[in-house]
């Protein structure tokens, strides 16, 4: 029983209720509250209807396709001038590499396509998703924050490039 009287019971819906929690030492915020409903195997997973979806802070979090950070290497390199006509040194950049960006785990596969199939499998009655999507606020005071869309590296190089509501890599502001 709660201090202010007896709490509902809603069928099918869990909640957490936090009473007089000291936020101190989280800052005087909220602090992230990670929860994990278990029960016997077989018998939970029939009865979930739907999820939330949280794939974190991640660039290519929702991608179902693998996307490639491209590794560089930059060096000088005697060229022409074309207007001119004399020898100058310019810097060169050169594809040395590349990696795999959001499929950690399975080579060729993205790890959102894993965590859907995954899903998929484990959860077959799950049948609506609700999509939580990062973007990050400039200010924790209301009225002063922008929500707008980040890059964990500003200069770094994927293919496909990097885009969120019209913005580029290289349009961002740091």
């Amino acid at each position: 029983m709660s201090i202010e009287g007896d709490a509902p019971a809603y069928r099918g819906t869990s909640y957490i209720l936090f009473e007089d929690l000291p936020l101190e030492e989280f800052g005087n915020r909220m602090p992230q509250v990670k929860v994990e409903v278990w029960g016997r195997s077989g018998v939970m997973e029939g009865l979930v209807r739907g999820v939330n979806v949280i794939p974190g802070t991640t660039e290519w979090g929702y991608s179902p396709a693998v996307v490639e950070q491209v590794e560089l290497s930059s060096a000088q390199e005697r060229q022409r001038n074309a207007t001119t006509g004399e020898w100058e040194m310019v810097a060169v950049e050169s594809v040395t590499g590349s990696r795999p960006e959001n499929a950690a785990r399975f080579a060729g596969v993205s790890d959102w396509s894993v965590s859907m199939d995954t899903l998929r499998a484990v959860l077959p009655e799950a049948k609506t998703a609700s999509l939580v999507v990062a973007w990050f606020g400039t200010d924790l005071r209301a009225g002063q924050c922008l929500i707008e869309p980040r890059v964990e590296i500003k200069g770094k190089r994927t293919t496909p490039e990097w885009t969120a509501a019209g913005l580029t890599r290289a349009l961002l502001q740091k």
